[in-house]
Parts: structure tokens; C-alpha cells; sequence
């Protein structure tokens, strides 16, 4: 839509600029429309799934690793009480390098992030419509905090872009926040997410596959986060119930 309006202002000299903004101003609303159902299917309609994690977590020091945790292990995302959808870490298998702490035998990381799954287009969701500005161009949406922001927003300090391939489809987010808000809002400073379709439920969704989030620490240093995600799939759980009315968890079916 946004095309055809463009290719309408410039061949039609009797076009007015109120026309013709209108037109590309539609196309940009059926843009944003589309991209808020997508991100509130995340939110509503995806079902209990898992998948293979990989994941390094690193602290930067001059430019130089101090200390590094490898590991992975299978993410579960599953729907709490409230219908809201918790990450949760199965068996997991570590690499740790000499110098990271250990703290009860789990290595210690320097940096762990979550929820990069159902809040991965949050800011395109119906609910934040009205919390920012969104620049639209071809294959790309930048998006920054309104002004004025209302009390219900939590956009403050957020600046970022998308990346669309040509159906329209979000392909890449990347986005900043200030130190002041990351910190009270527990998120980390910068956060880039590559999304690729996946199929649960006969349903596709747009999932994070690979994931990348820095957080600052004091004397320079770097907290850095790198996650790749695989073979993702509906997840389970059944149980079995004995003669005498035990219920016995026969534990989840991945």
C-alpha cells in the first residue's frame, strides 16, 4: 500500500499532498495493525513449548574476556496460573572456564536473560500502540517513547528498529534503553533478537532464534549474553494415575 501511494504522488501531478499523505499514512496504520496481531499472539496464543538453548555468557574487561559460562540445556515456556508465559531451564549442561565462580555447582553468570519469547514485539503490541512514535520506511520501523508518555507506559528511555523481509514479516529487533531505566526495570542496556517462523499448534509464530543482550558493570567492564535456540516444539505433560488414585507425574514429553 505504502508503494502504490508513493508511486501515486509522483505520477499524478493532480495529487494533493493531504491525498497523498492519507494514502501513505493508511499504508502505515496496516503495517502497524498487522505487526500488533502478531505480537499479541505471542502474548495470547502460544501454547506450552520447548526448546534447545545454547548459551554464552561472558564478562568484558579492555576489550579482553575476564570470565565465561557455556551452556546449554532445554527452555521450557510454559503458561502460569495467570496465563502468563514463564521461561524455565530443564537439564542443562555446563562449560566453565578457570576463573568463574561456582555457586552451589552451578556455574555463576555474568549475565542471564529471560522472556525473550513472548515479549520479543512487545513494542508493537496493541497495548503499546499508544506508548510510541513509529517511523516507518521500506523493511524498517523505528520506534522511540511518545512525548507526552502516559503513567501506564513503561517505554521511557527505549529507542530501537525492526528489520522486515518482503511479506512483511519482523525479521530482527534491536533496541536500547537508558542506564536509569534499565536498571529500574531489570533490563539489560542493549538487546538485539533474530525472529524465525515456527510452527506449534498448526500456527506459525515469529520465536527468537538468536539472542544478544550487553549490561555495563562498574571498572569498565561488560556483561554480554548470547543465546541461539533450535528445534523448538510443542511440550507436555502427562501423568499417570495408579489403582489406588495416586497421581504420579510420568514427567514432560518434549
Amino acid at each position: 500500500m505504502r508503494i502504490f501511494s508513493a508511486t501515486l504522488c509522483i505520477l499524478l501531478l493532480s495529487c494533493s499532498s493531504s491525498f497523498c499523505a492519507f494514502a501513505q499514512n493508511a499504508g502505515d496504520q496496516q503495517i502497524l495493525a498487522r505487526l500488533a496481531g502478531v505480537a499479541d499472539d505471542l502474548h495470547r496464543k502460544l501454547p506450552n513449548f520447548s526448546c534447545s538453548e545454547s548459551v554464552l555468557s561472558e564478562e568484558i574487561q579492555q576489550g579482553k574476556v575476564r570470565h565465561h559460562a557455556r551452556f546449554t540445556a532445554t527452555v521450557r515456556a510454559q503458561r502460569n496460573s495467570r496465563g502468563l508465559l514463564e521461561e524455565k531451564l530443564g537439564t542443562q549442561t555446563y562449560e566453565v572456564n578457570p576463573f568463574s565462580a561456582l555457586f552451589h555447582r552451578i556455574p555463576s553468570m555474568p549475565l542471564y536473560v529471560s522472556g525473550g519469547f513472548s515479549q520479543a514485539l512487545d513494542y508493537f503490541s496493541t497495548e503499546d500502540h499508544a506508548c510510541f512514535d513509529y517511523r516507518i520506511s521500506p523493511n524498517r520501523i523505528d520506534f522511540s517513547p511518545r512525548s507526552p508518555l502516559a503513567s501506564t507506559c513503561k517505554s521511557s528511555g527505549v529507542v530501537g528498529f525492526a528489520l522486515l523481509d518482503s511479506s512483511g514479516n519482523v525479521t530482527h529487533v534491536e533496541r536500547t534503553v537508558t542506564l536509569e531505566d534499565a536498571r529500574l526495570r531489570n533490563q539489560a542496556l542493549f538487546a538485539a533478537i533474530d525472529l524465525a517462523p515456527v510452527e506449534l499448534n498448526s500456527q506459525i509464530f515469529r520465536l527468537s532464534h538468536h539472542v544478544v543482550a550487553e549490561m555495563p558493570a562498574d571498572n569498565g567492564i561488560l556483561r554480554r549474553f548470547t543465546a541461539d535456540f533450535s528445534n523448538c516444539k510443542l511440550f507436555t505433560a502427562t501423568i499417570t494415575v495408579t489403582p489406588a488414585g495416586n497421581v504420579i507425574p510420568a514427567g514432560p514429553n518434549p
